[in-house]
Protein backbone atom coordinates (compact mmCIF):
# COMPACT_ATOMS: atom_id res chain seq x y z
CA UNK A 1 0.00 0.00 0.00
CA UNK A 2 1.32 3.38 -0.86
CA UNK A 3 2.03 6.39 1.75
CA UNK A 4 2.09 9.66 0.99
CA UNK A 5 5.41 11.58 1.33
CA UNK A 6 3.95 13.43 4.55
CA UNK A 7 3.60 10.22 6.13
CA UNK A 8 5.95 9.06 5.68
CA UNK A 9 7.91 11.38 7.25
CA UNK A 10 6.53 11.09 10.73
CA UNK A 11 7.08 7.44 10.71
CA UNK A 12 10.85 7.83 10.35
CA UNK A 13 10.69 10.67 12.75
CA UNK A 14 8.70 8.61 15.19
CA UNK A 15 11.37 5.65 14.73
CA UNK A 16 14.17 7.39 15.07
CA UNK A 17 16.74 7.17 18.16
CA UNK A 18 16.50 10.08 20.57
CA UNK A 19 19.54 12.49 20.37
CA UNK A 20 19.72 12.63 16.83
CA UNK A 21 18.03 14.89 14.84
CA UNK A 22 16.84 15.01 11.31
CA UNK A 23 18.21 17.10 8.37
CA UNK A 24 16.26 19.66 6.88
CA UNK A 25 15.81 20.00 3.39
CA UNK A 26 18.51 22.24 2.14
CA UNK A 27 15.75 25.13 1.10
CA UNK A 28 14.65 25.50 4.38
CA UNK A 29 17.41 27.84 6.56
CA UNK A 30 17.60 26.71 10.37
CA UNK A 31 14.93 27.79 13.13
CA UNK A 32 17.76 29.36 15.93
CA UNK A 33 15.63 28.50 18.46
CA UNK A 34 15.44 24.64 17.85
CA UNK A 35 19.24 24.56 17.27
CA UNK A 36 20.33 26.03 20.77
CA UNK A 37 17.84 23.58 22.23
CA UNK A 38 18.96 20.49 20.20
CA UNK A 39 22.87 21.36 20.86
CA UNK A 40 21.92 21.84 24.54
CA UNK A 41 21.12 17.88 24.62
CA UNK A 42 23.94 16.79 22.56
CA UNK A 43 27.11 16.11 23.86
CA UNK A 44 28.76 16.99 20.47
CA UNK A 45 31.09 19.92 21.34
CA UNK A 46 30.82 21.13 17.80
CA UNK A 47 27.05 22.35 18.89
CA UNK A 48 28.00 23.32 22.40
CA UNK A 49 27.11 27.73 22.52
CA UNK A 50 30.65 29.42 22.49
CA UNK A 51 32.17 30.72 26.44
CA UNK A 52 31.23 34.33 26.60
CA UNK A 53 33.55 37.07 25.88
CA UNK A 54 35.87 38.84 28.66
CA UNK A 55 34.19 42.14 29.66
CA UNK A 56 36.09 45.46 27.87
CA UNK A 57 38.54 47.34 29.73
CA UNK A 58 37.55 50.26 31.89
CA UNK A 59 37.77 53.70 30.31
CA UNK A 60 41.62 55.63 30.93
CA UNK A 61 40.55 58.72 33.81
CA UNK A 62 40.04 62.14 32.21
CA UNK A 63 43.00 64.05 32.05
CA UNK A 64 43.11 67.10 34.14
CA UNK A 65 42.77 69.77 32.87
CA UNK A 66 44.52 73.31 33.30
CA UNK A 67 40.96 75.26 33.58
CA UNK A 68 39.84 72.62 36.56
CA UNK A 69 39.67 73.74 40.38
CA UNK A 70 41.35 72.34 43.24
CA UNK A 71 39.83 69.48 42.78
CA UNK A 72 41.78 68.39 39.90
CA UNK A 73 44.81 67.72 41.60
CA UNK A 74 42.87 65.49 43.98
CA UNK A 75 44.62 62.16 42.62
CA UNK A 76 47.92 63.48 43.09
CA UNK A 77 49.94 62.53 46.20
CA UNK A 78 49.96 64.64 48.61
CA UNK A 79 53.46 66.03 50.09
CA UNK A 80 55.24 65.20 53.15
CA UNK A 81 54.16 66.80 56.18
CA UNK A 82 57.30 68.72 57.74
CA UNK A 83 57.07 69.86 61.23
CA UNK A 84 58.70 73.09 61.71
CA UNK A 85 62.14 73.21 63.69
CA UNK A 86 62.09 75.18 66.47
CA UNK A 87 65.43 77.61 67.19
CA UNK A 88 66.74 77.35 70.33
CA UNK A 89 67.27 80.72 72.17
CA UNK A 90 70.86 81.48 72.67
CA UNK A 91 72.56 80.19 75.83
CA UNK A 92 72.16 82.20 79.03
CA UNK A 93 75.25 83.34 80.29
CA UNK A 94 73.72 82.82 84.28
CA UNK A 95 72.83 79.54 83.60
CA UNK A 96 76.12 78.66 82.44
CA UNK A 97 77.41 80.10 84.89
CA UNK A 98 75.54 78.06 87.52
CA UNK A 99 76.14 74.88 85.80
CA UNK A 100 79.71 75.34 85.69
CA UNK A 101 79.99 76.14 89.43
CA UNK A 102 77.83 72.79 89.97
CA UNK A 103 80.29 70.85 88.28
CA UNK A 104 83.11 72.20 89.81
CA UNK A 105 81.79 71.75 93.49
CA UNK A 106 80.85 67.93 91.95
CA UNK A 107 84.41 67.41 91.26
CA UNK A 108 85.82 69.57 94.15
CA UNK A 109 89.21 68.06 95.32
CA UNK A 110 88.05 64.73 93.56
CA UNK A 111 90.74 63.30 90.96
CA UNK A 112 88.58 64.44 88.07
CA UNK A 113 89.22 67.90 88.64
CA UNK A 114 91.46 69.32 86.41
CA UNK A 115 92.84 71.85 88.86
CA UNK A 116 94.55 68.98 90.68
CA UNK A 117 98.66 67.89 89.46
CA UNK A 118 97.63 64.41 90.71
CA UNK A 119 94.84 63.64 88.44
CA UNK A 120 94.08 60.15 87.73
CA UNK A 121 95.57 59.55 84.23
CA UNK A 122 92.54 58.98 81.93
CA UNK A 123 91.30 56.07 80.19
CA UNK A 124 91.90 53.68 83.19
CA UNK A 125 90.12 53.05 86.23
CA UNK A 126 90.08 55.69 88.76
CA UNK A 127 87.84 57.71 91.40
CA UNK A 128 85.52 59.11 88.84
CA UNK A 129 85.53 56.53 86.11
CA UNK A 130 85.08 53.07 87.87
CA UNK A 131 83.74 51.30 84.69
CA UNK A 132 87.14 52.12 82.57
CA UNK A 133 89.78 49.35 82.24
CA UNK A 134 92.28 48.45 85.03
CA UNK A 135 96.03 49.98 84.48
CA UNK A 136 98.57 47.47 83.77
CA UNK A 137 101.30 47.78 86.23
CA UNK A 138 105.06 47.34 84.90
CA UNK A 139 107.41 44.41 84.93
CA UNK A 140 108.18 42.27 88.04
CA UNK A 141 110.73 44.72 90.13
CA UNK A 142 113.96 43.57 90.72
CA UNK A 143 115.98 42.78 94.03
CA UNK A 144 119.04 44.72 94.63
CA UNK A 145 120.97 43.65 95.72
CA UNK A 146 121.01 40.28 94.04
CA UNK A 147 120.90 38.38 97.22
CA UNK A 148 118.21 41.00 99.01
CA UNK A 149 115.50 39.02 100.80
CA UNK A 150 112.56 41.47 98.90
CA UNK A 151 112.12 42.89 95.82
CA UNK A 152 113.28 47.19 95.49
CA UNK A 153 109.40 47.79 96.60
CA UNK A 154 108.66 45.81 99.40
CA UNK A 155 109.64 45.86 102.72
CA UNK A 156 110.59 42.98 104.83
CA UNK A 157 108.49 41.87 107.90
CA UNK A 158 110.01 39.14 110.51
CA UNK A 159 109.59 38.54 113.82
CA UNK A 160 107.44 37.08 116.30
CA UNK A 161 103.61 38.36 115.88
CA UNK A 162 101.34 38.43 119.12
CA UNK A 163 98.67 36.12 118.80
CA UNK A 164 95.86 37.97 120.67
CA UNK A 165 96.81 41.07 122.64
CA UNK A 166 94.73 42.73 124.77
CA UNK A 167 94.16 47.08 123.73
CA UNK A 168 92.91 49.14 126.38
CA UNK A 169 91.34 52.47 124.53
CA UNK A 170 92.02 55.76 127.60
CA UNK A 171 89.68 58.04 125.57
CA UNK A 172 87.50 58.20 122.25
CA UNK A 173 87.67 60.38 119.48
CA UNK A 174 83.79 60.10 118.42
CA UNK A 175 81.18 62.97 119.04
CA UNK A 176 78.72 62.44 121.94
CA UNK A 177 76.08 60.44 120.67
CA UNK A 178 77.61 58.57 118.27
CA UNK A 179 78.94 55.10 118.14
CA UNK A 180 82.41 54.68 120.10
CA UNK A 181 84.78 53.70 117.45
CA UNK A 182 87.83 55.54 116.98
CA UNK A 183 90.32 55.63 120.04
CA UNK A 184 91.83 58.67 120.68
CA UNK A 185 94.40 57.18 123.20
CA UNK A 186 95.39 53.93 124.16
CA UNK A 187 97.16 52.49 127.12
CA UNK A 188 100.65 51.50 126.66
CA UNK A 189 102.30 48.87 126.42
CA UNK A 190 100.13 46.47 124.73
CA UNK A 191 99.64 43.08 127.06
CA UNK A 192 100.30 40.65 124.61
CA UNK A 193 100.42 37.58 126.39
CA UNK A 194 102.78 34.52 125.68
CA UNK A 195 100.93 33.33 122.49
CA UNK A 196 103.16 34.72 119.65
CA UNK A 197 103.97 33.25 115.73
CA UNK A 198 106.92 33.73 113.95
CA UNK A 199 106.36 35.70 110.47
CA UNK A 200 109.21 35.96 107.36
CA UNK A 201 107.62 37.73 104.20
CA UNK A 202 107.62 40.68 102.26
CA UNK A 203 105.05 43.33 101.90
CA UNK A 204 104.78 46.63 99.64
CA UNK A 205 106.18 49.89 100.59
CA UNK A 206 103.18 51.82 99.73
CA UNK A 207 99.75 51.80 98.25
CA UNK A 208 99.48 49.94 95.00
CA UNK A 209 99.87 53.06 92.54
CA UNK A 210 99.38 52.40 88.76
CA UNK A 211 102.27 53.28 86.70
CA UNK A 212 102.08 57.04 85.67
CA UNK A 213 99.57 58.05 88.35
CA UNK A 214 100.00 59.80 91.78
CA UNK A 215 97.05 58.59 94.08
CA UNK A 216 96.63 54.87 94.97
CA UNK A 217 94.09 53.07 92.58
CA UNK A 218 90.59 52.74 93.82
CA UNK A 219 87.48 50.87 92.58
CA UNK A 220 88.77 47.65 92.74
CA UNK A 221 87.39 44.48 93.88
CA UNK A 222 89.53 41.53 95.61
CA UNK A 223 89.86 39.81 92.73
CA UNK A 224 90.95 42.67 90.43
CA UNK A 225 93.57 43.05 92.98
CA UNK A 226 94.82 39.13 92.96
CA UNK A 227 95.24 39.70 89.67
CA UNK A 228 97.15 42.66 89.37
CA UNK A 229 99.03 41.71 92.09
CA UNK A 230 99.98 38.02 90.21
CA UNK A 231 101.11 40.09 87.30
CA UNK A 232 104.21 41.43 88.87
CA UNK A 233 104.66 37.79 90.46
CA UNK A 234 103.02 38.72 93.98
CA UNK A 235 100.01 37.86 96.08
CA UNK A 236 97.15 39.52 98.44
CA UNK A 237 98.19 39.99 101.11
CA UNK A 238 97.03 37.62 104.20
CA UNK A 239 95.26 39.13 106.97
CA UNK A 240 97.64 37.72 109.33
CA UNK A 241 100.18 39.14 107.52
CA UNK A 242 98.54 42.80 106.57
CA UNK A 243 98.44 43.24 110.47
CA UNK A 244 101.78 42.22 111.19
CA UNK A 245 103.26 44.35 109.05
CA UNK A 246 101.32 47.15 110.59
CA UNK A 247 101.20 46.66 114.42
CA UNK A 248 105.18 45.29 114.28
CA UNK A 249 106.06 42.70 116.95
CA UNK A 250 104.73 45.11 119.78
CA UNK A 251 101.22 44.66 118.46
CA UNK A 252 100.89 48.66 118.31
CA UNK A 253 97.20 50.00 118.09
CA UNK A 254 98.20 52.33 115.57
CA UNK A 255 101.53 51.92 112.85
CA UNK A 256 103.50 54.95 114.85
CA UNK A 257 101.96 54.34 118.46
CA UNK A 258 99.51 54.72 120.93
CA UNK A 259 98.30 58.22 120.28
CA UNK A 260 95.56 58.79 116.89
CA UNK A 261 96.98 61.13 114.45
CA UNK A 262 94.81 61.60 111.69
CA UNK A 263 96.66 64.28 109.89
CA UNK A 264 99.95 61.98 109.65
CA UNK A 265 97.81 59.00 107.82
CA UNK A 266 95.65 60.88 106.13
CA UNK A 267 92.08 59.97 107.85
CA UNK A 268 89.59 61.34 109.96
CA UNK A 269 89.02 64.03 107.13
CA UNK A 270 86.36 66.71 107.21
CA UNK A 271 83.65 67.55 104.68
CA UNK A 272 83.09 64.03 103.53
CA UNK A 273 80.55 64.95 100.65
CA UNK A 274 79.27 67.95 98.73
CA UNK A 275 75.84 69.51 98.84
CA UNK A 276 74.60 67.30 96.57
CA UNK A 277 75.72 64.00 98.84
CA UNK A 278 78.34 62.91 96.75
CA UNK A 279 81.57 61.59 98.11
CA UNK A 280 84.49 64.00 98.07
CA UNK A 281 88.18 62.23 96.60
CA UNK A 282 90.77 62.54 99.12
CA UNK A 283 93.15 60.43 98.35
CA UNK A 284 96.49 61.92 98.55
CA UNK A 285 100.22 60.04 97.17
CA UNK A 286 101.43 57.27 99.29
CA UNK A 287 104.62 59.01 98.84
CA UNK A 288 103.51 62.15 100.67
CA UNK A 289 103.00 60.18 104.05
CA UNK A 290 106.23 59.05 104.86
CA UNK A 291 105.69 59.62 108.57
CA UNK A 292 103.16 57.11 108.73
CA UNK A 293 105.51 54.80 108.28
CA UNK A 294 104.80 50.89 110.78
CA UNK A 295 107.78 49.68 112.66
CA UNK A 296 109.06 47.35 109.31
CA UNK A 297 108.81 50.47 106.86
CA UNK A 298 105.28 50.08 105.17
CA UNK A 299 103.84 53.52 104.39
CA UNK A 300 100.18 54.20 105.14
CA UNK A 301 98.59 51.12 106.58
CA UNK A 302 96.22 52.85 108.21
CA UNK A 303 93.87 55.79 106.45
CA UNK A 304 93.83 56.98 102.52
CA UNK A 305 92.23 54.15 101.12
CA UNK A 306 91.09 50.63 102.21
CA UNK A 307 93.75 47.65 101.87
CA UNK A 308 92.27 44.11 100.59
CA UNK A 309 93.63 41.45 102.31
CA UNK A 310 92.66 37.66 102.24
CA UNK A 311 91.56 35.90 105.25
CA UNK A 312 92.20 32.07 105.64
CA UNK A 313 89.69 29.20 106.00
CA UNK A 314 86.78 30.92 104.32
CA UNK A 315 85.05 30.15 100.68
CA UNK A 316 84.80 32.01 97.79
CA UNK A 317 83.20 34.58 97.26
CA UNK A 318 83.96 35.61 100.97
CA UNK A 319 87.45 34.92 101.78
CA UNK A 320 87.92 39.34 101.21
CA UNK A 321 88.80 41.56 103.79
CA UNK A 322 89.29 45.14 104.25
CA UNK A 323 91.95 46.60 106.46
CA UNK A 324 93.45 49.99 107.38
CA UNK A 325 90.22 51.88 106.53
CA UNK A 326 90.48 55.22 104.65
CA UNK A 327 90.18 58.78 104.40
CA UNK A 328 87.18 59.12 107.11
CA UNK A 329 86.98 58.62 110.82
CA UNK A 330 86.64 55.04 111.53
CA UNK A 331 88.59 52.39 112.19
CA UNK A 332 91.79 53.61 111.01
CA UNK A 333 94.15 51.15 113.31
CA UNK A 334 95.65 48.03 112.17
CA UNK A 335 93.47 45.62 114.23
CA UNK A 336 89.85 46.49 112.76
CA UNK A 337 88.52 45.29 109.55
CA UNK A 338 85.51 45.09 107.50
CA UNK A 339 84.41 42.06 106.13
CA UNK A 340 80.71 42.33 105.05
CA UNK A 341 82.21 42.91 101.11
CA UNK A 342 82.44 39.99 99.15
CA UNK A 343 84.88 39.70 96.51
CA UNK A 344 83.03 41.20 93.88
CA UNK A 345 82.68 44.70 95.88
CA UNK A 346 84.96 47.88 94.29
CA UNK A 347 84.02 50.74 95.96
CA UNK A 348 85.02 54.32 95.48
CA UNK A 349 87.92 53.71 98.62
CA UNK A 350 89.20 50.53 98.12
CA UNK A 351 92.95 49.95 97.18
CA UNK A 352 94.92 47.00 98.19
CA UNK A 353 99.06 46.24 98.56
CA UNK A 354 100.33 43.09 97.68
CA UNK A 355 102.79 40.39 99.64
CA UNK A 356 105.51 37.93 98.71
CA UNK A 357 106.95 35.21 99.97
CA UNK A 358 110.84 36.29 101.62
CA UNK A 359 114.01 34.59 99.84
Amino acid sequence: MRLAAPRLVALALASAPVGVACARAPSEPPDPAQRGATAARSSDPVGARPPPAPPPPPPPPPAPSASAGPRASAAEPRPLYLPRLSVPPPPDPERTAQRAALLAERYRGSAADPSRPDRDPEGYRSFADPGAPLPLPGPPPPYEPAGAACPVDMVLAEGARCAEPRQACLAWADEPGKPNRSCAAFAEPTDCGPARAPMRYCIDRHEFTAPGAALPLVHVSWTDAQQLCERVEKRLCLEEEWVFACEGPGALPYPYGYTRDGARCNHDRDAPFTSRGKLVDQRVPAASLEACASPFGAVAMVGNVDEWTTRSGRASPWRSVLRGGWWLKGRNRCRAATDAHDERYAGPQAGFRCCKAAR
